[in-house]
């Protein structure tokens, strides 16, 4: 079992801190994406790639391209127009797509091309499964994206209005709040779920499927649950 570090918000502007860690018979590639991913780091990614001599790759960044909203935008807005707090959104989920506003899209296209098989990012306070799409959410063929981000402070609400291509999403919910996104924070029994902290883990085999398991830590160490657990393949 590794744990293994990536790029974070708090390590910005330190030079280069892409990496490459070689597992079996996978690669894991992490790629900072803090600032607005530029052309040198593309070319860093498609390095990374030449790089790795195996048959399947895993892809960290920070921030993730599909992220459903945590909150109906109609709701905020109507929060603000009332001069009231809309509900805690955690980096801009204003957007339907989070991850384009730093450019997250330029790494998307060299994985697609490049036949990365799972990108697994971070940065929005929830756990978030995407099925396998491409950057239009309609290619079956693309990579699933897993969004693990419930291991540091202020869970989000959930996702009020799901992406396409959305399968799994829990956060917190807050009863008290009208504008929480509690119909939307459900467990693998389409209960209404609420949790502040949670465990992404994924176990890479040599002929390509994986398997991954999300769990709730809110009450660790005397309990957890396991929350989402699945199988997957490589792409074709």
């Amino acid at each position: 079992n590794k744990n293994i570090t990536s790029v974070n918000n708090p390590e910005y502007g330190r030079g280069d801190l892409s990496f490459r860690i070689d597992l079996g018979n996978w690669s894991i590639i992490s790629m900072e994406s803090t600032n607005n991913v530029s052309s040198d780091q593309v070319q860093q990614l498609n390095r990374l790639l030449d790089a790795a001599g195996n048959d399947h790759v895993m892809l960290a960044v920070h921030h993730p391209y599909w992220a459903s909203y945590c909150a109906n935008p109609s709701d905020t807005q109507a929060a603000l127009d009332a001069g009231q707090t809309p509900p805690h959104c955690h980096g801009g989920q204003s957007k339907p797509i989070s991850g384009t506003t730093k450019g997250v899209k330029k790494y998307w296209d060299v994985a697609l091309e490049r036949g990365v098989d799972i990108i697994a990012t971070a940065h929005d306070h929830k756990y978030e499964r995407y099925v396998a799409m491409d950057t239009t959410g309609v290619n079956a063929t693309g990579i699933p994206q897993f969004l693990s981000g419930l291991g540091g402070a202020h869970p989000d609400p959930g996702c009020s209005e799901r992406q396409v291509g959305s399968a799994f999403c829990v956060g917190k919910v807050d009863e008290t709040d009208p504008l929480s996104s509690a119909g939307n924070s459900l467990d693998q029994n389409g209960q209404k779920y609420s949790l502040t902290s949670g465990l992404w883990a994924i176990s890479l085999n040599d002929d390509g499927t994986y398997a991954w398991e999300f769990v709730d830590t809110s009450t660790y160490p005397t309990s957890v649950r396991s929350l989402d657990i699945g199988f997957g393949t490589p792409r074709p």
